[in-house]
């Protein structure tokens, strides 16, 4: 008895570190982790578009509703910080103006009417290159895969697709950059 609850651990212990990663990245939602992949048809541009952009160094997903006032608000202020700091960015003259990080925010919206959205992003003044509106608002796999149903987030993902912040505000990412 005592020699099957010693197998019983060993087997146990050798399962949980047989299907982790080499490096230790996983994939979650976690702060560490290696963020979801996602493509998305989107009504606004009527492209599918990959999650993931290579060219800057940091992507500030946000997912976000007209309907969810909190999610909007902060949506269109972490905006207005990424356009301020792409602009200092490309400011090569004033070096004191020039940033760590070059950054893309990512906008996902999962409103229901393209009206909607779209008289959202000029009241808001968030440019539609940025912004996307999900087709099948939460039946679209990406609100499932980044467990939206549980309130609408954003994450900050390097390069190499690793979530380096979480629920950032919009002081958080001024200071982060």
């Amino acid at each position: 008895m005592k020699n099957v609850k010693w197998l019983l651990i060993f087997l146990l212990v050798f399962t949980l570190t047989s299907f982790g990663s080499k490096d230790g990245s996983v994939e979650g939602l976690r702060v560490g982790d290696i963020a979801p992949s996602f493509m998305l048809k989107t009504a606004h541009t009527e492209n599918v578009i990959n999650g993931m952009n290579e060219k800057k160094d940091l992507i500030l997903l946000s997912f976000w509703a007209s309907y969810d006032a909190p999610s909007r608000m902060l949506n269109a202020r972490l905006g207005q910080i990424v356009h301020k700091t792409q602009d200092h960015y490309l400011d090569k003259q004033d070096k004191t103006k020039e940033r760590k990080h070059r950054i893309e925010l990512l906008s996902i919206s999962f409103d229901t009417s393209k009206a909607v959205f779209e008289e959202t992003l000029k009241m808001d003044q968030i440019t539609s290159s940025e912004s996307v509106l999900a087709l099948r608002g939460s039946s679209e796999p990406i609100y499932r895969r980044y467990k939206l149903q549980k309130g609408f987030t954003n994450y900050l993902i390097n390069t190499d697709g690793v979530i380096v912040a979480k629920n950032i505000t919009a002081k958080d990412l001024e200071s982060y950059l």
